[in-house]
């Protein structure tokens, strides 16, 4: 008896299921080539207006797009800030703290 009302409610159920909602859309809007090169341009204006990024030097990874991963330093010119970051992992505030008379470096 469970398995033919299962069946009851899945026929009927399932085309009103499939129903909801097909009203709403969603727009997509592409860029065109000039667009995305403009705004490609005025976002490496920033970024090279406030950050300073040097690549300190790679290593091997296989796990990696074409076996190597970029060390990075960030240095924030507004701020101060400096950062630390590997390509594909992420990135990571460098800080300090005190300990004592020492002031010792660290990672946030």
């Amino acid at each position: 008896m469970g398995e033919k009302l299962a069946k009851i409610v899945l026929t009927l159920g399932l085309p009103f299921l499939l129903a909801a909602n097909c009203e709403d859309t969603t727009t997509i809007k592409m860029q065109t080539e000039e667009e995305f090169a403009t705004n490609m341009e005025t976002t490496a204006e920033k970024i090279g207006e406030r950050y300073k990024i040097i690549r300190v030097g790679t290593f091997e990874d296989d796990l990696a797009y074409d076996n190597k991963r970029g060390i990075y330093e960030i240095i924030d010119t507004k701020t101060g800030r400096e950062y630390f970051g590997i390509s594909g992992i992420g990135i990571t505030e460098v800080g300090s703290h005190s300990s004592g008379n020492n002031t010792i470096e660290d990672e946030r």
